[in-house]
């Protein structure tokens, strides 16, 4: 039986890419806070940031559900299907966007200049290793490098996890009390500073909270959590910065609460012609990313809170149609190979 859509997935993927999306743009025009109070009113736009931080709870939640189909298959055949899997849905709009970026993008647009071994770099996933190539061409391509660094360390992390069970002999009922305490050792290792020009290890716990919670699905967790959790995660980013978190234990505790807030909360259903735009709009969060840099030419230094969100609708549009001009196509290609392959 076919799995049915997760719509929190769905709308976790879009608060993600949206905030994602507002904090470029947010830091691009160089706008104040907007503080009133102990609250930011800007919030949702400066700890937009935390997306990343979804997005990498999120991803490790899908990838166990992606490997766990595979189970049928011989070890070699289970490896190259997910490898070629993961490789197919990330490398071709992720290497037009950089060809784009490359032949039309102007030299100011660029943090500084490049070579080629930059994008060679780029073009094999390692410019997150170092310091000298993660920021070349575009920022926000480190992203990419760590989440293809995560996907392949996924069935790894399969054979580690079944080997100690097996090796403690635990219960069904021990697994699942073993994996809520990983979860809370896990969580705290994210707001270690050291770790914060090291996204590559980072973010590693959150990818594996999320590969928890997907382990957890069977534990009724109280709907309740679910929703408190997020509204903590929410209200985190609208309250001035506190004085007794660092930034990236806050960004940390702000973006898992979220996620799992989203993972956790009551399932969410709305009607078709809805539940088409958001699976619509989830679908392309990868473009969008990857065209963050559609606009910056056209960002003013100075702008109200209009502005800023035209700009965010605009950058969303042109990911949106790559999606469809990209992603889209490709994909269908690949579903017509599988059938083939199958019959």
């Amino acid at each position: 039986m076919k799995d049915e859509r997760s719509l929190n997935i769905d709308l976790a993927r879009i608060f993600a890419i949206v905030g994602v999306t507002y904090y470029h743009i947010w830091k691009r025009m160089r706008r104040p806070e907007y503080i009133v109070g102990i609250f930011n009113l800007d919030g949702f736009a400066k700890w937009g940031v935390i997306g990343v931080i979804i997005m990498f709870v999120i991803s490790g939640y899908c990838m166990v559900g992606s490997y766990q189909r595979l189970e049928g298959l011989p070890t070699g055949k289970r490896l190259k299907s997910f490898y070629l899997t993961r490789f197919l849905r990330i490398a071709p709009a992720y290497y037009i966007s950089i060809l784009i970026c490359c032949i039309f993008m102007a030299n100011n647009l660029k943090p500084q200049p490049y070579e080629f071994k930059d994008v060679v770099a780029h073009l094999l996933f390692v410019h997150a290793f170092s310091m000298e190539t993660v920021a070349k061409i575009k920022g926000f391509y480190w992203y990419i490098s760590v989440q293809m660094i995560f996907y392949l360390m996924v069935p790894f992390i399969f054979l580690v996890c079944k080997k100690a069970v097996l090796w403690l002999k635990l219960s069904a009922t021990a697994k699942k009390v073993a994996a809520i305490l990983a979860c809370i050792l896990l969580f705290p290792l994210t707001w270690i500073t050291f770790f914060s020009n090291m996204e590559y290890i980072a973010m590693l716990p959150c990818f594996l909270v999320g590969m928890l919670a997907a382990y957890l699905k069977g534990v009724k967790v109280p709907r309740v959590i679910g929703i408190l959790l997020f509204l903590g995660g929410i209200g985190m980013m609208f309250i001035k910065s506190n004085p007794f978190l660092t930034y990236d234990a806050y960004k940390s505790i702000s973006g898992v609460a979220i996620a799992l807030g989203f993972l956790w909360m009551p399932k969410i259903n709305v009607k078709n012609s809805l539940r088409t735009i958001i699976i619509a709009l989830s679908a392309a969060s990868y473009s969008i990313y990857l065209y963050q840099f559609a606009f910056f030419a056209f960002i003013p230094k100075k702008g109200g809170e209009f502005v800023m969100t035209l700009f965010v609708v605009f950058t969303v549009a042109v990911g949106l149609l790559m999606y469809l001009c990209v992603e889209y196509p490709l994909a269908n290609v690949l579903c017509r190979g599988n059938k083939k392959q199958q019959v």
